[in-house]
Formats: structure tokens, sequence, C-alpha cells
């Protein structure tokens, strides 16, 4: 008949799959190593970061000893406070040493400071040097117009030029890293206006740079090169309202005898279509809805249903992602052309197959299944997939033993209060201890046998002696497959 182990598995820490690098640094007390050197590749809003003024940014990580101070922490808090959007700034790569500790290489907007700074010791977000920062806020000053998206507009003519375009931008100016003047439908750089100086737009939004507090306006237009542009609140009032048919461009437009306000149904819809693409965007840049996007209801409806669309279409790219990696389909580069949903697909098929290949190589390897490799349930799921795709072939029952003390989950304490040669005794016991391939059930006496074999039915815990009391019986079906079977063992107070 045919046996299968039992193997315990109680490991509480995380294998995290990395990239190593042989870069050492001598220093006074050890050698510090980078352990991985990796481009961030996060959504850019979640890149945008601000100092914090207790590092300095070096040349080159702070633990090389060629490296070279290129701003003192006087001028880290000079840039911290500053009022110009120019000086804001964005993390694009990240190292860790063997000590535990991350750098950031930052970069200021207008590219003046370049250089690496100390990131603390954990990557759950940006701390030590850097903190995040968002270079847009929520308009807190009256607005001079109302973008309601259905007055029209037009280009000021003292803004009008055949070389160069101060007005139309892809971003509000230094909000964005690199991100400078609007990029028209044939994707080349809006570099001059006179094109559009009988071009009608509406107002959708308006927003304040965080540091200047400068106003901008984001536009709507049936023309798609400037569709979906930001202009400078500054540089335009109410006498560039339309207000006479022959200037909107359109037959569809209308002029009003009673107000100055020219309503365009092209317009509008183009208006629509930049609240909806807006709510996509606020979604995929880690954003919280936007409840205040708009004072035009339908636009703010627009917004609200790209936003949850965003969402759903999320969702089903995760879940698209996790059943390409279950089949073994490769990394699907075409999977959508939305460049958000895409982005998607990608970090979660990435992350799965890393997760799951951490499992392969952990059950390849002999080590023990890691039931806390991710918090995340489907990076878990994909782990243990992969540990089980391995387990499988070795005909092996796998039995998770959790432990209570005096009626208290004390599972990972229990674990880490065993020495080196205890738990080394615990994982051969199990190993040495077989059942029947028939087996229905595994008992307390089952999980007994392999704790007084490995000589920790009675042990020292928080200075207490505690002693095997039983364990839960748990049912299980025959199978040549590998069988998941947590079981409780409970220890008592003596």
């Amino acid at each position: 008949m045919i046996n299968k182990r039992i193997v315990s598995f109680m490991t509480f820490s995380a294998f995290v799959g990395m990239a190593m690098f042989n870069i050492s640094v001598a220093s006074a007390k050890s050698t510090t190593k980078i352990v991985y050197d990796r481009t961030i590749n996060k959504p850019a809003n979640s890149r945008n970061v601000n100092l914090t003024t207790r590092n300095a940014i070096y040349s080159k990580p702070g633990i090389l000893k060629s490296a070279k101070v290129v701003a003192t922490k006087a001028t880290t808090k000079r840039l911290q406070h500053s009022n110009k959007d120019n000086d804001n700034f964005r993390a694009y790569r990240i190292i860790k040493t063997n000590r535990g500790t991350y750098y950031y290489k930052i970069v200021s907007f207008d590219s003046h400071y370049r250089g690496w700074i100390y990131g603390g010791k954990s990557r759950t977000g940006y701390y030590g040097g850097v903190k995040p920062f968002t270079t847009v806020k929520n308009t807190s000053i009256k607005s001079p117009l109302t973008p309601d998206g259905d007055t029209n507009y037009h280009i000021p003519s003292s803004l009008i030029s055949e070389t160069t375009n101060t007005f139309f931008f892809q971003a509000p100016k230094y909000t964005q890293y690199k991100v400078g003047r609007k990029i028209s439908a044939n994707h080349k750089v809006i570099s001059a206006t006179s094109k559009y100086k009988d071009t009608p737009f509406t107002l959708v939004r308006s927003i304040q740079t965080t540091r200047s507090g400068d106003l901008w306006y984001q536009i709507a237009s049936n023309d798609q090169d400037i569709n979906g542009a930001w202009i400078p609140g500054n540089q335009i009032s109410n006498s560039d309202v339309v207000t006479s048919s022959t200037n909107s461009g359109t037959n569809e437009s209308s002029t009003s005898t009673s107000s100055s306000t020219t309503t365009n149904t092209s317009i509008m819809n183009s208006a629509l279509q930049i609240a909806n693409l807006a709510g996509r965007t606020d979604y995929f840049n880690g954003n919280s809805l936007n409840t205040n996007y708009s004072n035009n209801l339908n636009l703010q409806a627009a917004y609200t249903q790209g936003y949850n669309a965003a969402a759903s279409d999320a969702q089903k790219a995760k879940s698209d992602a996790i059943a390409d990696v279950k089949n073994g389909m490769a990394l699907n580069k075409s999977y959508s052309g939305d460049l958000g949903i895409q982005r998607v697909y990608e970090s979660m098929y990435n992350n799965c197959e890393t997760a799951r290949n951490q499992g392969i190589n952990d059950c390849t390897d002999g080590k023990l299944s890691n039931a806390n490799y991710s918090l995340d349930g489907d990076l878990q799921a994909a782990y243990q997939a992969g540990y089980n795709s391995i387990a499988a072939t070795k005909d092996i029952y796998q039995l998770g033993i959790s432990f209570t003390i005096d009626g208290v989950d004390q599972s990972g304490a229990f674990w880490n209060a065993l020495n080196k040669t205890q738990q080394d005794a615990l994982v051969s016991a199990a190993a040495a201890d077989k059942l029947p391939q028939s087996a229905t059930e595994v008992t307390s006496a089952d999980v007994q046998k392999v704790l007084e074999d490995a000589k920790i039915s009675t042990i020292i815990f928080n200075g207490k002696t505690i002693k095997f009391s039983n364990a839960d019986a748990v049912s299980i079906t025959p199978s040549t497959a590998t069988v998941q079977v947590p079981v409780i063992a409970h220890y008592i107070s003596q």
C-alpha cells in the first residue's frame, strides 16, 4: 500500500523572490550589500513624493563611500516647503540592502535635483527622507468661471501664435513629471495655437496645484487635438466667452440672446467623455471616488460611471490574470487597449506567477509550505497552487498544525519558542510518521505521536511548563492528490 508522509508546516515568515546583486560596501561594523535594485512601476500619482527634511539627497545611495551630496538637509527643508510646483519630486527607482533598509532615486519635476535618498525600512509606503505627495487638490478658492460643461469659450486673442503654445497642456504644469504641452490626436506636441483660434471649448473641471495654488481648468472640445486639455485659469475670463455662432466653428451651436452662453451638444458629449475618463483615471491612480468632481450633475454622473466601470473592469482583469497563470498561459501583452486595464492585468499576472513559482521552488527545495506567504488571498492561493503542483508528485499529505495554549491561539509564538533543534525535530518526525493512503481521519493520537517523536509534547513556553492535551480530529477523503489537513493541537499549563 502506498503511504503518504505527513508534513507539518509552521513557517510564519514570507519567502519573497528577488533578484540578488553582488554589490557590497565596506563599513566599520560589517559589509552592507544591495540585495535588489528595481524600477518602480506604480501609477504616476503614487510615485509623486515630497521631502521630509530628515535626510539629504546623494549622487549615489548613501551607503556607498563615493556618494556625494546633491542637496543638503537645509536644502531639502526649503524644497519641502516650496510654493513652486517645479519643486515637486518623482520617485522612480528603489534599492534594498541586506540590512533591510531602502533607498529611493528621486528627481525634481524641473530636473534640477536628481539623486538617492534614504527610504526607511518598509516598502508598504514611503518613509525616511520621502513621503507621498499629491500635486493637485480640489479648488479651495471661488473659481472666477464656472466649469458647467455648457458655456463655450475660445482661446484669448493674445495667446494665438504661429510658433508657441502656452495655453493647452496635457496636465497642469509641473504636476506630473515630464508631462507638458498637450499631445494632439496624431500624437504630436501642440507647439502652436493659431490652428485653434476659432475652436470652441467648454470648461468641465477646475483644480489647484498644491504648492503654488494656481488655478487650472480642464476643457472639452469636439476637436480631439485639444479635447481634455488643461488651461491656466489666469489666462481666460468671461471676455473669452463665445458670443456669436460665427465663431463657434460648428453647425450645432446656437446663440442665446439673453446671455453669452452658447450651447453645443457636440461639445457637451465631449465633456461627458472627459468626465468619464477622469473617473477611470482616478480609479487607476488609486484615488478615492471624487463626489465633488463637478457641479454639473450630468458631468458628475459621467465621472462616477467611469470610476465604477474602471473598478469592474479591473476586477475582471485580475480574475483573467489569475486564470491565465493557473492554466499555464503566457502573459497576454495585448489583453486590453486601455492602459489602466492592461497595467492591472499584467501586475496581477506577474504577482501570481511570482507567488506560484515561489511555491514550486519551496516544495522542490524541501521547504515547508508557507501559510503566510501573502496577506492577499489570491496571491496566497497562487503560491499554494504552485506548492501543491510539486507536492502532488511526491505523495504528500500536508498537515497544517496550529496551537492553542490554555484555549488561546498561540501558533506563531509557539513556533518561535522552539529552538532550531526542536523545529528540525518536528519536521523530521512529521516526515517519519506515516498514514496509510486509505486513511479517512487524522486523529488526536496521530498528532500526539508526531509531537512525542519530536520530543515536544512537553515544553517551556513563556516561563511555564505546558503539555500536549489533545488535538482536533479531522476527517479526510482518501485521494492520490495532495490533501490539506488543518489540525489544532491543544496544550495546557501544568
